[in-house]
């Protein structure tokens, strides 16, 4: 979540540099069959603990994991089941000029997390790209899953992006 927007008062607009942070909770199971209800409950839950309070604590130096170990989540179950979904639509990634243009692609590098998933905008506005980062095996599993592959595109790399001088 950008926290540029939660923050009290805002930040200027040139402010340089991100500001962000997950969401987190753990799931549970309604035996009603109302699981994506329930799920989109709860995320919401967590996203609306992400308050002006929460960022004036992080401005003023507060201790983040204490912030997070008190939002009631085990952290050993994050630990080896936990699947992060991240979104980065708000952020202005295509807009952004360090002296030489605007970007014609932007990525990731290699984040420390496994099991996360994190959706960023096409250039052309059009269309999701999904970094998917998970261990290998699990990976080959979802690359050869049919009804997965029937809602993606092939994979487009920087190199498809520009004609190379070399």
């Amino acid at each position: 979540m950008n926290l540029r927007g939660r923050a009290n008062p805002l930040l200027p607009e040139p402010y340089f540099g991100n500001l962000s942070r997950f969401a987190i909770f753990v799931p549970s199971i309604d035996s009603n069959g109302n699981e994506g209800c329930r799920f989109i409950n709860q995320m919401r839950e967590a996203i609306k603990k992400i308050d002006s309070n929460y960022v004036k604590n992080v401005q003023e130096g507060g201790n983040v994991i204490e912030m997070l170990s008190s939002s009631n989540v085990d952290s050993s179950k994050l630990e080896n089941n936990s699947l992060v979904f991240a979104s980065n639509f708000l952020f202005p990634l295509y807009e952004v000029d360090f002296g030489w243009g605007k970007s014609i692609w932007v990525s990731f590098a290699t984040l420390p997390f496994k099991n996360s998933i994190n959706f960023l905008p096409r250039r052309a506005g059009v269309g999701i790209e999904a970094w998917f980062f998970m261990k290998e095996d699990e990976l080959a599993k979802l690359e050869a899953d049919k009804e997965f592959l029937a809602f993606v595109c092939p994979t487009l790399g920087a190199q498809d992006l520009l004609p190379s001088s070399l």
